[in-house]
């Protein structure tokens, strides 16, 4: 958590309160469930450790925000629910936390949801007794395990910045080829090289052309329902891409990777001649926990800027 004001970031979370605890369903209430524990477990201590992290699933991926809704300013800080709950438990024998918890935006794709979260409060040094005033806004991504609502990952203090701060970009060549392999694959009409680096827990979402999560939009909950979209547009359609890829971070085990590209696209129609062009950057997560690496989430046209 940092000590810093998200004036406008926050005021775009909580424009969006009211319409989502309105529009609480089953599933958003399981989620706020388990959101809930997790505030439980950080507020009641180190003896409610157990609590906090029975709202994690095994792979647990914390992505450090660093202020920014910029994914160039985003790193891997833990790549799954051992090493997160090592740190969590530190933190806690450190510090009490007397923070609440807003949870304004929840969007539920089938099986799979994007939430996000304000936490506002105090970080009270047990030592010491020193007091640091808090505001941290996370997105979080979840699944759905049998009946149970499990966090997947967070983006920690993702803040409002658009503009910085970035990090140097490694060269990774196992995810450059599977990036190209994904783009020659559009302009081959191949649908099986476009899809076959999908891990099959994979969730597409539509960026809108803005940083907001709270306005990103579902457009594939699974790589099935993907496989059947991609196989008819590579029929119908011709594809020319350009891709630079701007971002690539990835985890201190190598189990998880984050990637920005940005694409300029061209399409064509076989009925017509008429030629479509579209400029965006898609923001990718991967993960490798055994052999190559596969594509777990794509969030298309996110709005970023050179």
């Amino acid at each position: 958590m940092k000590n810093r004001a998200l004036p406008a970031f926050i005021l775009l979370l909580l424009s969006t309160a009211t319409a989502a605890g309105a529009a609480d369903t089953p599933e958003t209430l399981l989620i706020r469930q388990a959101l809930n524990n997790d505030k439980f477990g950080m507020r009641r201590g180190i003896e409610h450790l157990d609590v906090a992290l029975s709202a994690v699933a095994p792979n647990f991926v914390v992505y450090a925000g660093n202020n920014t809704l910029d994914p160039r300013g985003w790193q891997i800080l833990h790549e799954d629910r051992e090493a997160y709950a090592q740190t969590l438990s530190a933190k806690l024998t450190e510090n009490q936390y007397d923070i609440e918890r807003a949870i304004p935006h929840i969007l539920v794709l089938e099986k799979k949801a994007v939430a996000t979260t304000l936490d506002s409060g105090f970080v009270i040094n047990r030592t010491t007794g020193s007091r640091e005033f808090v505001k941290s806004a996370r997105l979080w991504t979840f699944m759905k395990f049998d009946e149970e609502w499990l966090a997947t990952a967070y983006v920690a203090d993702i803040g409002e910045d658009t503009s910085g701060p970035r990090h140097p970009s490694i060269e990774d060549e196992e995810i450059s080829v599977l990036l190209e392999e994904e783009r020659q694959g559009w302009i081959s009409g191949s649908a099986s090289s476009i899809v076959a680096p999908l891990h099959e827990t994979f969730t597409g979402l539509n960026g809108m052309s803005t940083h907001a999560p709270t306005s990103w939009a579902s457009l594939f909950a699974d790589p099935v329902s993907y496989e059947k979209w991609v196989s008819k547009r590579v029929r119908r359609t011709k594809y020319d891409i350009e891709r630079e890829v701007v971002y690539v971070t990835v985890g201190p085990a190598r189990k998880e990777a984050l990637a920005l590209t940005h694409d300029r696209i061209s399409t064509g129609y076989e009925a017509g001649d008429a030629v479509h062009d579209l400029d965006r950057y898609a923001l990718w997560t991967l993960s490798q926990r055994s052999g190559d690496w596969s594509v777990t989430n794509i969030v298309y046209d996110l709005g970023l800027t050179d």
